[in-house]
């Protein structure tokens, strides 16, 4: 849209406006795609996205989110109605997680995956401080 705006000239696209217009869009896309159940545990899916390890198995990740679970504190809690298997695949049909074919899961989005962290309440670099995120 900018370049059209300057009939293809390249060099009066205002950059600083594309990358706005980019990250603003970006985050309308991570709002779409965050669930009402993800939005409910927020900091359940905040911890399992800075803790989920590369060759993370599903097993594994299923294993994450049962250890995650705090009963008492809400955000961190599963949905109602969903076992860890199916936040599991919940996190898969939202994007946020995805099946590799070696069988294990990853977050296929950085950006997303951070997102995710600070709309739960954490933040990446404190993440990474505790060892958190890999």
């Amino acid at each position: 849209a900018e370049a059209l705006r300057c009939g293809g000239d390249f060099a009066g696209v205002d950059w600083a406006r594309c990358d706005a217009a980019a990250a603003e869009g970006r985050l309308r896309y991570y709002r779409s795609q965050q669930s009402d159940e993800m939005e409910k545990a927020d900091g359940l899916t905040a911890v399992v996205m800075s803790r989920l390890a590369e060759g993370t198995t599903l097993s594994g990740a299923i294993r994450l989110i049962e250890e995650s679970v705090v009963k008492e504190v809400a955000g961190h809690r599963l949905p109602k109605g969903l076992d860890a298997e199916d936040f599991i695949a919940h996190l898969v049909h939202r994007g946020a997680l995805q099946k590799r074919a070696d069988k294990t899961i990853h977050c296929p989005i950085p950006s997303f995956r951070t997102y995710l962290v600070r709309a739960g309440g954490l933040h990446m670099a404190e993440a990474i401080r505790k060892g958190e995120f890999k």
